[in-house]
């Protein structure tokens, strides 16, 4: 079909792209200048009922959940003999099949933290969806847009797109026949193979398990070339193991994705299960198994089939912020502020200890000149020996006039002048020693003195 100009009073800027029953316009809400995306329902689905009520039940489904993880649906028109369509938020980001794409041209794949955060935020949505009694019916990556919002506290956000199969479970159409069939064939469930009548909430458990299987493995669980092949293989063949292709995968979570592909829908967990775990896994994983997310500026510009084309924002993809209050991984700011303190602490320690290595280190040896003295008593120089006088013998006065001496002997009261007598050469003595035992003062100890007569010289 030509491309509309004016849709009502939305100006027409350019097509975003063209999927299922519907082709995407970037719009303007004239006069108020709102820029919005706009679904038109293709010519050759305008005048199917079904269809048009398929259509209809898209707008409602994603009013009935209003999640901040869902595209939101402000307006659906259906003029008489004119255009059906959709008026929609409009996302500036990048589909997850984009991001996929531009990975695997580069031999690379998605981070495994981005992994499950991607899958945490799509699982939430999921749940407040199932709670209101929606069913996607159709998810794969090219119906999730990661586009930026401040509101997270990483900065950017899943968008779950496309409802227009969606399955209302309480309000379904009479005339739907049970052995249809809707969905992309790549990733439909056992059940959802058989025909529509057998779909449930744990159909899109096994969607997302297929999706979390391809984002870590870097391929589809089953491969074929028809779309009757996959769904063969969905309803009868099972899938791989997980570590075999992925080996670096946590062992929980290879755990989780096999039992969201198991063919019995009543053995796979509730989708509000398979949340909680993922969030469990982004709160308690370590770094080394969880490594930080890539930025969202390599994510580049594309074309997508939704609402948008666009770049992100350098920012990390975020987990489920504050949509259900779960709870939040810890930022990374702290611990790299942690982690420089650490650096300059060490940094300094290592300065210190090399300025220590480089000091004198004195010894611990006592001095070879003297022996140990008391610790709180400084020794005394020892007086030379030719500085000591001599002594005389003692002697006990007894009466004026005369002496006595120690051995009785008396002495003369009135000794005669004697002569000049020659200094005998002074002896050699021992240095004196210091005694070892702690007193208020060093006793020193000295060999006797000479107490012998001197011999006179008449």
């Amino acid at each position: 079909m030509s491309d509309p100009q004016q849709l009502g009073p939305y100006r027409i800027v350019r097509p975003l792209g063209q999927g299922g029953m519907g082709a995407v316009y970037e719009a303007v809400q004239e006069p108020i200048g709102r820029r919005v995306a706009v679904k038109v329902l293709l010519p050759q689905h305008a005048q199917d009922r079904d269809a048009v009520h398929r259509f209809f039940n898209e707008a409602r489904a994603v009013n009935l959940i209003e999640h901040p993880s869902i595209v939101q649906v402000s307006d659906f028109v259906q003029e008489a003999d004119g255009p059906v369509y959709l008026v929609m938020e409009y996302l500036r980001g990048q589909t997850l099949s984009a991001r996929m794409e531009g990975l695997h041209k580069q031999g690379r794949r998605l981070p495994m933290r981005e992994v499950v955060q991607l899958a945490a935020q799509l699982a939430d949505a999921l749940s407040a969806a199932h709670a209101k009694s929606v069913i996607h019916r159709d998810l794969k990556p090219s119906n999730v847009m990661i586009v930026p919002d401040s509101a997270v506290p990483d900065g950017a956000r899943a968008k779950l797109l496309d409802f227009g199969i969606a399955k209302l479970a309480r309000t379904e159409s009479r005339g739907t026949a049970t052995n249809e069939v809707f969905g992309t064939p790549q990733y439909m469930s056992p059940e959802q193979c058989a025909g529509a009548g057998r779909v449930d909430a744990k159909t899109d458990v096994y969607a997302l398990g297929v999706m979390l299987f391809e984002l870590l493995a870097g391929r589809l669980p089953f491969l074929a070339e028809t779309p009757l092949e996959y769904m063969g293989q969905h309803a009868f063949k099972e899938p791989p193991p997980i570590t075999e292709l992925a080996p670096q995968t946590p062992k929980e979570l290879s755990v989780l994705v096999q039992r969201m592909l198991l063919k019995d829908k009543q053995a796979r967990p509730s989708m509000q299960q398979v949340g909680s775990e993922l969030v469990l896994m982004l709160s308690t994983a370590s770094e080394a198994l969880l490594p930080p997310v890539t930025s969202s500026t390599e994510l580049g510009e594309a074309r997508t089939d939704s609402a948008d084309q666009g770049a992100l924002q350098a920012r990390p993809l975020s987990t489920l912020g504050k949509s259900q209050g779960q709870p939040q991984p810890r930022g990374t700011g702290s611990r790299r502020l942690l982690l420089f303190g650490g650096v300059i602490v060490g940094a300094s320690i290592l300065a210190l200890g090399w300025k220590l290595w480089l000091l004198p280190v004195p010894s611990l040896a006592p001095s070879p000149i003297e022996d140990i003295a008391a610790p709180d008593v400084l020794p005394t120089a020892p007086v030379p020996a030719f500085a000591q006088p001599l002594q005389p013998a003692p002697v006990i006065p007894t009466s004026p006039g005369s002496t006595s001496r120690l051995d009785g002997s008396k002495a003369a009261t009135a000794p005669k002048p004697q002569r000049a007598i020659a200094t005998p050469k002074p002896v050699a003595r021992p240095k004196p020693r210091v005694s070892t035992i702690p007193t208020a003062k060093p006793v020193v100890t000295s060999p006797p003195v000479d107490t012998h007569p001197v011999r006179r010289e008449d």
